[in-house]
């Protein structure tokens, strides 16, 4: 396999920035478990670097890219930390912690409902979204179910890149909107940016999840810290 040395070192460099930022949202020290996972983890850079800060724990790393886990496993060393494809481990692991960094949009984007072994086929996430009433985002709901069933108790799942719009972007949306019943420019703002925060709530309920904490990052990401609801 011939390595990019000079994409490594910039991933690198970039998620040795994210992590410090991310640590201010999350908290690892108190919300990563004694066995993590990191859903698209690439070749591993984030996972490396927590690896090296919690000896102590196990981190594993799935990615749909065969080609970035077969790099990370040359380039990494490290005894608590694994990486595979999820066919590896799903059914057979339990995790205490889950994380999902810059990996939901893609899902919501490009219908990777493939990415568990016993994922619906994409022409089902209509049947998905009409049952979850989620509009849309019945792929997000059946990874999350999903997961949720890999979870130990007391489990926490960290989720950022959920994106919101900009202004920018949002105003050309609503000058293309022809319907006359339409908001001023700022209420139809402020609704959309609601909207996204209530309907991740809602959904999450009806998974079982339960919403620990809501952080805004700017006008594209918001992250989430959750846990599986106890009935």
């Amino acid at each position: 396999m011939k390595i990019d040395y000079n994409r490594l070192e910039f991933i690198e460099k970039e998620w040795k920035k994210r992590y410090l930022d991310f640590n201010k949202i999350f908290d690892f020290k108190k919300n990563i478990g004694k066995r993590h996972l990191d859903f698209g983890c690439g070749f591993g850079a984030f996972l490396k670097i927590v690896a090296d800060k919690y000896p102590e724990r196990e981190f594993y790393g799935v990615d749909m890219d065969k080609n970035e886990i077969l790099l990370g496993k040359k380039i990494y060393n490290n005894k608590n930390l694994h990486l595979s494809g999820l066919k590896n481990i799903y059914g057979k692991e339990k995790f205490d912690s889950v994380s999902f960094f810059f990996v939901l949009h893609e899902v919501e984007d490009y219908g990777k409902t493939n990415i568990f072994p016993s994922s619906p086929k994409p022409r089902q996430t209509t049947h998905i979204s009409r049952e979850y009433k989620t509009d849309g985002f019945g792929d997000i709901i059946n990874v999350l179910r999903q997961v949720r069933e890999m979870l130990n108790e007391n489990a926490k799942i960290m989720v950022y890149d959920f994106r919101r719009v900009s202004k920018e972007k949002f105003r050309k949306k609503y000058e293309e909107d022809k319907n006359p019943k339409k908001n001023s420019f700022e209420d139809e703002y402020a609704e959309h940016n609601r909207w996204i925060t209530d309907e991740f709530e809602e959904l999450m309920q009806r998974i079982r999840l339960k919403t620990i904490n809501i952080s805004p990052e700017g006008d594209f990401y918001l992250s989430y810290l959750l846990k599986p609801k106890v009935y």
